[in-house]
């Protein structure tokens, strides 16, 4: 699952001020973003998702989204009250969302790629301003379509595997 969105930034490429070639450039800030997303995600899903499992499912993603919230510091720029809500409510549907991914796969690596393809879409700094709207566009549905099937196949050998 990993291997894919390298794969596509590094072959689209991603302008950067650096001067670097832009598919160099994609390389590293993918793989970059992706070494983020792993360690913010051990920490999420892998520790504290799983130290609160016992507490009601809405509250555990409300707890976790608030403490993501928090973690992005938001709310000391010069953001709006109502840009800062709207990004607390992504981050509590983020981590309903990333943390539905997590219990299903057993994964922190599939969890961290479903945190790596909203760090492309909306807030990663190093990719962007580097890559268009139909570019991110492309990542996102490559990406999300080939994951999907590599856990239904995954889900289909361990059915059989358990059969």
């Amino acid at each position: 699952m990993v291997t894919i969105p390298i794969i596509i930034v590094t072959l689209i490429g991603v302008e950067n001020p650096f001067q670097l070639d832009a598919h160099l450039y994609g390389f590293i800030a993918i793989t970059g973003t992706l070494v983020y997303c792993i360690i913010e995600e051990y920490g999420w899903r892998g520790y504290l998702q799983e130290e609160i499992k016992a507490v009601q499912s809405w509250k555990k993603y409300l707890i976790i989204g608030f403490l993501w919230y928090l973690w992005h510091l938001t709310f000391l720029t010069k953001a709006s009250v109502g840009d800062n809500l709207f990004f607390f409510a992504m981050m509590v549907f983020g981590s309903w969302g990333i943390g539905q991914v997590a219990e299903s796969t057993k994964s922190i690596l599939a969890s961290a790629c479903f945190h790596l393809i909203i760090q492309i879409m909306m807030f990663n700094a190093l990719i962007k301003n580097g890559i268009d709207v139909t570019e991110k566009l492309i990542i996102l549905c490559v990406s999300v379509i080939l994951w999907f099937a590599i856990v239904k196949k995954r889900e289909k050998q361990n059915s059989i595997k358990n059969e």
